[in-house]
């Protein structure tokens, strides 16, 4: 139907044993050798492993070379397959490895910058085969893989158990790789969905002018839920307001493709000043954020434009520099600029800041 299949992986994990269906190929005693150990030589996986996690196994290091082998073989079949995105390095945060202490492996016994070595070289060698297939991980991109990992689950929800997300990541190397909504893994566990009916449209409009493709969470007969790993028991979000901000939102990105994939962001040099909403967090309570979006962005070119996106399903008034711009709900107004930005280095004046249209997209 002209979709694109992506698929999540587990990374550099082996598994011996899922803990979720009857998968289970065992750990053959001539693969331990090759596995992470810890400090004192133990040999236990430390991510989303576990009786009551995804399954009962191993972590591969990657400096080993039947690791790299067998993670190229796995990549293989996947890109031959026709996968046209393989989240491959899911649990590999940022593309890294996991730390290993083992003795005997080719590598010094502590981690350090031979681990990133060995994961750009092995995510180097993937690309030269298979260049048509996507490769990603989980979180944004760690800078030494910003090249090799062009699309990434973007997890800003982990974020929100301590403090409330912004789009560093995607502010210093979007342009150079792209993330995606991801599957809002630990948003159940972060916000209070009772308290906050619209906290999914929250988090894709923070995705949306973060430069992220929009994703959504399907549960039973292809309803959109509020994330992964929340009980299908639990009320989902409003379809329809939904469905409306994707709607608008991928019609604004297929229209400004020059800004939203290829840019970069760049700091406002216009305020931007309105309504208040609230994060309702289950760790400290509600916070206090903007009841909008809004980042500026410039293309390859020196064009650049304002995105102000209003995530909720009633018009907001916002300020631009004290004037007021309305906005339809669900919706995102583009404002370019008219003039390049190396006129801000032409003069000590501060030029006026004028806009030349605007756009908006939005639909009933």
């Amino acid at each position: 139907q002209g979709n694109r299949l992506g698929l999540y992986c587990s990374g550099t994990a082996w598994t011996c044993q899922s803990c979720i269906t009857d998968y289970a190929p065992g750990c053959p005693e001539e693969l331990v050798p090759r596995m992470v150990r810890g400090p004192l030589g133990e040999i236990e996986a430390s991510v989303c492993n576990g009786k009551d996690s995804q399954r009962l196994g191993y972590e591969l290091c990657m400096a080993q070379e039947w690791s790299r082998k067998t993670v190229l073989e796995e990549i293989g079949k996947l890109a031959r397959f026709g996968a046209d995105y393989i989240q491959f390095f899911d649990q590999n945060h940022g593309g890294g490895m996991h730390n290993c202490f083992a003795r005997n492996h080719h590598h010094p016994p502590v981690p350090g910058r031979w681990q990133t070595a060995a994961m750009q070289s092995l995510a180097q060698e993937a690309r030269r085969r298979w260049p048509e297939t996507l490769l990603g991980c989980e979180s944004g991109a760690a800078e030494p893989m910003v090249d090799e990992l062009a699309l990434n689950d973007a997890r800003p929800n982990f974020v929100a158990f301590w403090g409330t997300p912004v789009p560093a990541q995607q502010f210093v190397f979007h342009g150079r790789t792209c993330n995606f909504a991801g599957n809002h893994c630990q948003a159940g566990n972060a916000y209070d969905f009772a308290a906050e009916p619209e906290n999914l449209l929250w988090r894709l409009g923070y995705a949306f002018n973060a430069g992220d493709l929009l994703s959504i969470v399907l549960k039973e007969d292809g309803k959109i839920h509020w994330a992964w790993v929340v009980p299908w028991s639990v009320p989902e979000p409003d379809q329809q307001s939904v469905l409306t901000l994707v709607r608008n939102l991928n019609a604004i990105r297929r229209q400004y493709p020059q800004f939203l994939l290829y840019g970069r962001m760049g700091m406002p040099e216009i305020e931007v000043t309105g309504p208040k909403y609230l994060l309702h967090k289950k760790n400290g309570g509600p916070v206090e954020v903007d009841a909008f979006f809004a980042n500026e962005w410039e293309a390859p070119d020196g064009s650049r434009a304002l995105f102000v996106t209003n995530f909720r399903p009633v018009p907001q008034t916002v300020r631009l520099d004290g004037r007021p711009l309305e906005l339809p709900p669900l919706s995102c107004v583009v404002k370019p600029f008219s003039f390049p930005r190396i006129a801000f280095f032409q003069s000590s004046t501060t030029p006026t800041k004028e806009i030349k249209h605007e756009t908006t997209i939005h639909s009933h």
